[in-house]
């Protein structure tokens, strides 16, 4: 029973099979012991949620570990390794892996690690992925092209792109290593599938540091490239791809080839299972019906994609930012209460969890609505808290950091001035939504703020001051607007989109 006790004491909870395997025993006496020790009531707690397991007081745990900790080091990893290999064949790999490192079995821990990337990364699990790996040896990562793959995109997930490529760099030199010496032996590779898709895996990542640092030929470069690459039955790692495709050309400001490629985004989410990317990949098209002045089909699809996460109940770390997408449409349209209520909502899902992104995305839209209200000081609160947890992403954002600072400065001096005015350049323009979409081809919202600025007056350069934009950015959007307009020139812009009611 001694023996039992103490050796037991390595497991947080335990079943007669597992005790069995650990102590060892003869098949079944783990059992009989146990049943023994619940009769005389020996600090052992059978557990709620099943008959046949079982744990140990904390205190009397703790106990036996003490005394557990005079034995061996090595024996002491044998009973870690015997519980590694029992949950191992369980198909319990948290546990195993768990055990496994306790263990110092870092070869077996590392097998189940990278095994386990693919399905975690998918569930936006990366940060508990990369936990784990990185109880590794370097000696270890060293020698596995996947796990240093899995650990580039996991820094990348969190927001950490510069770490990210020097990782996804090591990945490709394990990669080409194997393919070109005879170090192949030296290697560990335990996912055969994900080591065959390195290459697109690779490229899709290298696509998404691009699209990051707003490199858009390259984007395009490796997008296609891992497109090219990537069976055509692996349809979540084509959904990624192709959104990157519909990032860049977003990016560029081609609305109608980005809306297509989230199109085909969507129906490869949808044919993965995945409904956490599916259902995320639809949060995305309603931003870029924002950016394109669509409030009302961005306020449907945030709408109906929160019905269909609280309906499957499959990907609640979405509802926080769906709801701030919400709140952004409710602000864009003057609606400031009902920006509010969405906010609070927001807040609601995201204190319990939520997308990486959704904190400083939360503090910024809340500086614009108090901007508008004229709460000068909470604005700036808003604000600095919003940089405080800025999180590169690369879906463009619709307005920037300095952009609400510049309408802050606005909005305080025209408090100072005594004027009662809507704070922000485009206010007015987003009430015109409706006018807006009887156009044959809607202004989008860059371009509603670059019209507002030309009808009071300013110049190509002062707006790009203003805008913080290229000079020869703002002449690009003049020409774009005055296509819309179906017009040659300044003057006649200002004119129609005055009749039109899209500027007063």
């Amino acid at each position: 029973i001694k023996e039992f006790l103490l050796k037991s004491a390595v497991l947080e909870s335990f079943s007669g099979e597992l005790c069995d395997a650990v102590v060892p025993l003869e098949p079944g006496k783990g059992r009989v012991i146990i049943e023994k020790l619940v009769r005389t009531n020996c600090f052992i707690i059978q557990l709620e949620s099943s008959r046949e397991w079982f744990r140990f007081h904390q205190l009397f745990r703790d106990l036996l570990r003490e005394r557990l900790e005079q034995k061996p080091k090595a024996e002491i990893e044998m009973l870690q390794y015997r519980a590694g290999c029992w949950f191992k064949t369980a198909g319990r790999e948290q546990e195993a892996i768990h055990h496994f490192l306790k263990a110092e079995a870092y070869e077996e821990a590392a097998a189940l690690i990278e095994c386990k990337w693919d399905s975690m990364d998918m569930q936006l699990q990366s940060s508990s992925w990369m936990d784990m790996a990185k109880r590794l040896p370097a000696s270890i990562l060293e020698k596995s092209p996947v796990i240093t793959m899995g650990f580039g995109w996991a820094l990348l997930d969190n927001g950490d792109v510069e770490s990210g490529k020097t990782w996804i760099d090591k990945a490709q030199a394990l990669y080409e290593e194997y393919q070109s010496t005879d170090k192949r032996k030296d290697l560990l590779i335990s996912d055969a599938v994900q080591f065959e898709l390195l290459p697109a895996t690779i490229a899709s990542a290298r696509g998404y540091i691009a699209a990051a640092t707003g490199d858009l030929e390259n984007v395009f470069k490796h997008s296609q490239d891992a497109l090219a690459k990537i069976p055509s039955g692996q349809y979540q790692k084509r959904s990624v791809v192709t959104m990157l495709l519909a990032i860049a050309h977003w990016s560029a400001g081609e609305f109608k080839e980005a809306e297509t490629f989230i199109a085909q985004s969507i129906e490869n989410a949808g044919h993965s299972g995945s409904l956490l990317t599916y259902n995320s990949f639809y949060m995305v098209l309603g931003e870029l019906y924002i950016q394109q002045g669509h409030l009302s089909r961005a306020y449907d699809v945030f709408e109906q994609t929160i019905e269909s996460v609280v309906r499957e109940d499959q990907a609640p770390i979405l509802l926080a930012s769906l709801y701030l997408g919400l709140a952004k449409v409710a602000f864009l349209r003057g609606e400031n209460q009902q920006a509010y209520a969405f906010l609070e909502d927001s807040k609601r899902y995201g204190q319990k969890y939520a997308l990486m992104d959704w904190k400083y995305k939360y503090y910024l839209i809340l500086a614009r609505v108090y901007c508008s209200e004229g709460f000068i000081d909470l604005a700036r609160d808003c604000l600095r808290e919003s940089k405080s947890h800025y999180f590169m992403n690369p879906v463009p954002d619709d307005i920037s950091f300095e952009e609400v600072d510049a309408a802050i400065d606005l909005a305080e001096t025209l408090q100072k001035s005594g004027l009662n005015s809507e704070v922000g350049i485009t206010k007015k323009a987003f009430f015109q939504e409706h006018v807006n979409q009887s156009l044959d081809e809607p202004l989008t919202v860059r371009e509603l703020e670059v019209l507002t600025l030309i009808a009071s007056g300013l110049s190509n350069s002062e707006i790009s001051s203003t805008l913080f934009l290229a000079l020869s950015t703002v002449k690009g959007y003049n020409q774009t607007i005055y296509g819309k307009l179906q017009v040659k020139r300044r003057t006649e812009a200002v004119m129609k989109a005055k009749v039109l009611g899209l500027v007063t």
